[in-house]
Parts: structure tokens; C-alpha cells; sequence
């Protein structure tokens, strides 16, 4: 599902986790950013709540959720008074504002003019935004029922801290996507809206925590060869179920009981 929040990693794996969870289930979901996969997993009824540690996602789908029309109106005032200049000063400084809705609007502004979907660093082109992005942002509130995205914000240094929190009866849900696989298995921690992603922690708590889960990443052959003992699923460009991995685009793995 395409939401308001631009990104480079575009999810296609939903209608795959639709037949993967079934509706009964409590889904818990973390490393919020796009909300590709929350939001088409909620908006079908799918009994998801979304947790973040990252309080600059939570506020902005908070204030999207309560008013996107104030958010709109203040991110096109704030793009006709940018130059390039402010937009290198107010990556570093928007967090700073006090107003929410104010840091709602640059977060959104600065995401849309990024290259990559980042809001506090990278590189920009104010040419990205135009009246349209804030008319997609109030059509994608007018559209979906955004009651049904339950979203909670939990104050943590890591994301995986709250997992020792998760219900036994409960599945965890997180949409990796890219994930940087190298000796040091680490990518650059930079910015309020970037998760802390260690692919050798990832893999270690995933398989340590004891909690029923289900990653989406995108796919490298390493991530089938290290999550071997689990169910994996191979997803292709259109987001069906693919036993080919030259047509793999995601992978899912879950340690869920298959029926």
C-alpha cells in the first residue's frame, strides 16, 4: 500500500502475509517508517498494533492520524518560503520546533524532498514537492479508515528492546527490507527517523527472544542460508509465492505453525 511517507524500500509482500497471519491473531509490529505493510495489514481488518521507539515516526502518524488537513496547510506554506539553505539548517534543527504539527509538516517536507526518504540527513531537491504531495497526504486519510492503524510509542534506545514485553500469545512483525550484510553487519545509525539496524544483532535476538515472529527483508541468498531451521517464503516482483530466487524480490521468515 502506498502511504505518505516516501521511502527507497517499496513492500510488496502483504498479500503474501495475508495468507502467512490469520485474522485472530494479535500482530505487533515494529520498526514503523513508511507503514507500507501496517496500514495494508489494518485497513483489512487484521488485528495489528504498531509500536515505535522512534518518537518522530510516532508523531507524525499521530498527527496524520488526527488532523492531516493542518499538516497539509503548513507544509505547502513551508515549501513556498524554502530555499536550499534552510532545508540544510532545518535537517538538523526541525525536531527542535514546538509546535507538533509544525514538526509533523517539516518531517513530511523533508521526506518528500529527500532522494532516499530520509528526513534528517541526505541529499535533496526541492523540485520533489508540489502541491500534489500534500493533496496525496489528506486523500490517504480521506481514503482509509486510520482509526483501525492503533499506533503506540514505547521509550527505548533499541527497537528490540520492548520484545522481552511481547505476549506469548502474540506475533511480532518486522518489516526489515534492506539490511546492510557485511563483516561489521551494521548501517550507519543517522537521523530521529532511522532504526538502529545491525543485521548480526537482528538475527541473534530473532533467534534468542523466544517470541513467535515475522521479518520481511529484502532479499540476499544469505538471509535464506542463516534462517534455514525457520519457514521461509519467497516473494517475487508482483507479490506472489515464488520457488525461483532469480525472481525473488522479499523474503519472509516466521516461525509460525504452518496448517
Amino acid at each position: 500500500m502506498k502511504t505518505p511517507v516516501k521511502t527507497n524500500t517499496s513492500f510488496i509482500s502483504s498479500k503474501a502475509l495475508k495468507e502467512i497471519f490469520d485474522k485472530q491473531q494479535d500482530i505487533v509490529s515494529f520498526l514503523l517508517f513508511s507503514g507500507q505493510i501496517e496500514c495494508d495489514l489494518a485497513f483489512d481488518d487484521y488485528n495489528i498494533t504498531v509500536f515505535t521507539n522512534r518518537w518522530a515516526n510516532y508523531e507524525f502518524w499521530d498527527c496524520l492520524i488526527k488532523d492531516p488537513y493542518r499538516i497539509a496547510n503548513l507544509a505547502d506554506g513551508i515549501h513556498k518560503q524554502m530555499d536550499p539553505h534552510m532545508v540544510m539548517l532545518l535537517q538538523d534543527s526541525w525536531v527542535r520546533m514546538k509546535d507538533p504539527f509544525l514538526r509533523s509538516a517539516l518531517y513530511f517536507v523533508l521526506n518528500r524532498y529527500s532522494a532516499d526518504g530520509t528526513v534528517s540527513h541526505g541529499s535533496f531537491n526541492s523540485n520533489n514537492y508540489s502541491s500534489i504531495c500534500s493533496r496525496s497526504l489528506i486523500n490517504f486519510y480521506e481514503s482509509n479508515e486510520l482509526d483501525k492503524f492503533k499506533i503506540k510509542y514505547y521509550k527505548a534506545e533499541k527497537y528490540y528492546d520492548a520484545f522481552e514485553h511481547v505476549k506469548d500469545s502474540q506475533v511480532m512483525l518486522l518489516p526489515v527490507g534492506n539490511i546492510k550484510i557485511s563483516p561489521l553487519n551494521k548501517q550507519v545509525f543517522v537521523g530521529h527517523e532511522m532504526y538502529d539496524l545491525d543485521y548480526g544483532i537482528l538475527k541473534t535476538v530473532l533467534r534468542e527472544c523466544g517470541k513467535k515472529f515475522v521479518a520481511v527483508f529484502k532479499f540476499n541468498p544469505k538471509i535464506i542460508r542463516d534462517f534455514s531451521k525457520y519457514n521461509i517464503s519467497m516473494i517475487d516482483n508482483v507479490g506472489d509465492f515464488t520457488i525461483d530466487a532469480k525472481s525473488c524480490n522479499e523474503i519472509i521468515v516466521h516461525n509460525l505453525e504452518l496448517s
